[in-house]
């Protein structure tokens, strides 16, 4: 694509890896991506790594998580939670061709930025959201992450492991690559719906909903068969080279 967005105004409120994923491929296409911070703190995955992660990674002087998702953006200092703040913020979504965030629906009250405010303020805005559960529904404000939203909510964990065999865990940011991907395509529909109507839209996702997508085969069996999705074994698999049944080396290697 090259710098196909470029032209394109990305404003970004928050964190993590789905959202901010978004936000760094935007700006691998040329768009510009503005990256919102707390003040005096900053964004916390600057400091993620070198605290190990909770034990999902080693801490090192360059922080290359921070740069896997962050990369490619300016940042700013807002303090959503004051008028001020807000007030600055608003003018800068004004101007913009995207709002991406991952808040919840209490904090996109909480901090006046509901699609309806903002979409009277810019018509052509595509405000693009993502959670763990959704913005609808009893877990709408409940906070998720990929390991629990995406890997084990979902089910995709209990039905990736042997029957004698505790659950794998996943790797980092697994679930949150593949639903921002999902954001990614909605909003570039929503950019090319808006080069025909020159009307903005509002795009959610979730990472929960995106992993029963990714489930869909074993969601459409059960949903047929009335059964229970099957589950393969090593032991069971017909296929000897099949991946389930690969050797190992002594080094503890999936020989390929």
């Amino acid at each position: 694509m090259g710098r196909g967005l470029k032209g394109i105004k990305v404003i970004e409120v928050g964190g993590a890896v789905a959202m901010p994923l978004v936000g760094m491929l935007m700006g691998s296409w040329g768009a510009e991506v503005i990256h919102v911070e707390p003040p005096h703190i900053g964004d916390n995955w600057r400091q993620v790594l070198g605290q190990g992660m909770g034990g999902w990674a080693k801490p090192h002087p360059i922080n290359y998580y921070w740069e896997h998702v962050d990369r490619n953006k300016k940042s700013i200092a807002i303090n959503l939670g004051s008028r001020e703040g807000q007030s600055v913020l608003h003018k800068l979504i004004g101007s913009a061709d995207v709002f991406l965030n991952n808040l919840r629906s209490y904090e996109i009250e909480k901090f006046n930025l509901s699609y309806n405010i903002l979409s009277e303020m810019n018509s052509k805005l595509i405000f693009a959201n993502v959670t763990g559960y959704g913005q609808k529904g009893p877990e709408k404000d409940v906070g998720g992450y990929d390991s629990v939203a995406f890997w084990a909510r979902s089910g995709v964990m209990e039905l990736m492991h042997d029957i004698d065999n505790a659950p794998n865990i996943s790797r980092p940011g697994y679930g949150d690559s593949i639903t921002s991907l999902s954001l990614l395509a909605g909003i570039m529909t929503a950019l090319f719906v808006r080069e025909r109507t020159g009307v903005g839209q509002e795009v959610e996702v979730s990472l929960y909903n995106t992993a029963t997508w990714v489930l869909g085969c074993d969601m459409s069996g059960c949903l047929v068969t009335g059964e229970d999705a099957v589950r393969p074994q090593r032991k069971s698999m017909g296929n000897p080279i099949e991946m389930y049944t690969r050797p190992r080396t002594k080094g503890g290697s999936c020989l390929a």
